[in-house]
């Protein structure tokens, strides 16, 4: 009798964990194919003027720019977001050229405007300019892209 509660017992105690386990996996499915990986892009143009107290020093700019992104469908997309970046460089001649990264987190949101998820722009700038007595205006632009994984739940 003992034989048959222990295989009974075990029986169960298998039973149980396949069905736990058979759940979980379909949890897991139903999430995973519920998203889908979307590359934005959108293009950035940064501008900021920096004092720069001698030739040969080390300066640091704030470049200002906005930024909006969308993918090639039209059905994801980011807001008009404000950019505020931080470079440094030495300058040690009458031109300056460095790279400015935004180094940001943007939401995504959906054609309906429910937010989807987000993702992460440090993708570099060009940006450059002439030191202009003891002021540099630096400039540059271009298309950025980044690719995140939207959840449509």
């Amino acid at each position: 009798m003992s034989k048959v509660k222990v295989f009974v017992s075990t029986l169960l105690l298998s039973a149980s964990f396949s069905l736990n386990l058979l759940a979980f996996e379909g949890a897991f499915k139903n999430t995973a194919s519920s998203g889908k990986s979307v590359t934005l892009s959108g293009y950035l143009s940064l501008s900021g003027l920096a004092y720069v107290p001698s030739n040969n020093s080390y300066v640091t700019a704030y470049l200002n720019g906005w930024l909006s992104m969308r993918d090639s469908s039209g059905n994801y997309y980011t807001n008009n977001t404000y950019l505020n970046v931080q470079v440094s460089f030495w300058a040690s001649s009458n031109y300056v050229y460095t790279t400015a990264y935004p180094n940001t987190y943007l939401t995504v949101y959906n054609k309906e405007g429910k937010v989807v998820g987000s993702g992460y722009l440090n993708q570099g700038i060009g940006v450059s300019g002439w030191i202009n007595g003891n002021y540099v205006n630096l400039n540059g632009s271009g298309y950025v892209s980044m690719t995140v994984y939207v959840n449509e739940d």
